[in-house]
């Protein structure tokens, strides 16, 4: 009787320790790759959306900075020191040769040349004195610091070929101020002698009538570089622009 039951009892043990079957293995790495796949999916739409706002956020900086920096310098244009005891044709004489191949005439604070740069950029030039302790710094934000001096700043700003807007100061070394700029354009408020109207004109348009000492403000355009865009780099569709008034000018 014993040796009958024996092998039912391991027949009934062999059932017990099966596993998976192929179907059910089948099945689970099926669900297991749909989950991944989700996971995936998902964290590369996370992935996206953070590096777009923070392309966001650095364009968004990037545009602060270059309003900043290109509003405070060009509002000084042809400020001097003393116009009680001074005029603008002893404070500011006649420079020698920009960077740019322009040159201030007597009594000016602003000239300029067109489409000389990267993308054909242009380039604008600011010049103002700053007496020792004041708080007027040049586009470096570099501020006079010599006792008893007056200093003129000479301020040139341009698009170099890597795309970064640069400050010049005297003649010295360019130094890269923003990243992602395409191009600058410039276009400047004259005020005509004849008629009095005032009118934007290009710098080769000023620079061909001699009106530089009739310049009363710029029309800035920046070209920002479309970051998103692989391969050569092109401009964002949206311009930022900016009207800035010279103070010593009304």
């Amino acid at each position: 009787m014993n040796n009958s039951l024996q092998p039912r009892i391991r027949k009934a043990g062999r059932s017990c320790s099966s596993g998976f079957s192929l179907i059910e293995l089948m099945v689970a790495i099926l669900i297991t790759m749909v989950v991944t796949a989700g996971a995936i999916a998902v964290f590369g739409n996370m992935r996206s959306t953070f590096s777009n706002q923070d392309r966001l956020s650095q364009l968004q900086d990037s545009q602060r900075l270059v309003l900043t920096v290109l509003g405070t310098t060009v509002q000084s244009a042809g400020y001097y020191v003393a116009p009680l005891t001074k005029t603008a044709a002893t404070a500011l004489p006649r420079s020698s040769e920009n960077s740019d191949g322009s040159v201030f005439p007597v009594g000016t604070g602003i000239v300029g040349t067109a489409g000389s740069g990267a993308n054909l950029s242009d380039v604008l030039n600011v010049r103002y004195q700053s007496l020792a302790g004041d708080s007027l710094m040049n586009c470096q934000g570099v501020a006079n610091t010599a006792a008893g001096t007056t200093k003129t700043w000479a301020n040139t700003f341009g698009v170099n070929a890597s795309n970064q807007l640069t400050c010049q100061v005297d003649g010295g070394t360019a130094v890269p101020m923003i990243d992602n700029v395409y191009s600058m354009t410039v276009r400047y408020l004259v005020k005509s002698d004849a008629t009095s109207m005032y009118a934007y004109k290009t710098a080769t348009e000023v620079a061909s009538a001699s009106e530089w000492g009739n310049v009363y403000g710029t029309e800035v355009t920046i070209k920002f570089v479309d970051t998103t865009n692989p391969g050569a780099p092109s401009a964002l569709a949206t311009d930022i622009v900016q009207n800035i008034n010279l103070m010593n000018k009304s």
